[in-house]
């Protein structure tokens, strides 16, 4: 009777051990692009790949850089275009034939944060990343900061 209540016991553990890890995993991985597009004050959508993060810094050093990170989407330009207007609104938002960009904060002198769209295919500093785009995306989203 001992036995089958330890093996009972172990039973139940292991159970809810690989319910909670198997629970955890998406969670952790969504959470590392959300956590990214946190950091840039944007919200993030479903279904990115993460490309690269880089840092551009101007030559007359003036105490400032950008860092950018790159995704990949399946989805069209145009459709994360319409996802995004509905999270971010019009304000500081520039239509492009092939996506769109926003400028944030609209309309102020000096621009510190940036979402840009774009065809996968287009040209672009994301070109720059070692890890491509896998099969089948369709645009890159580009966010950058000034820092």
């Amino acid at each position: 009777m001992k036995s089958v209540r330890w093996w009972t016991r172990l039973s139940t553990l292991l159970l809810a051990f690989v319910v909670f890890v198997g629970c955890q995993i998406p969670a952790q991985a969504d959470s590392g692009i959300d956590s990214i597009f946190k950091r840039y004050g944007f919200p993030a959508v479903s279904g990115l790949t993460h490309l690269c993060q880089q840092n551009v810094y101007p030559e007359n050093n003036p105490g400032w850089h950008i860092t950018w990170d790159a995704f990949a989407s399946a989805s069209t330009p145009s459709v994360l275009v319409v996802e995004y207007r509905k999270k971010l609104g019009d304000a500081g938002l520039t239509r492009e034939r092939d996506g769109g960009t926003w400028r944030l904060p609209a309309n102020a002198a000096q621009i510190e944060r940036v979402l840009g769209i774009v065809p996968a295919g287009a040209d672009g500093p994301h070109r720059s990343c070692r890890k491509k785009p896998p099969a089948g995306s369709r645009s890159i989203i580009l966010v950058s900061k000034r820092t």
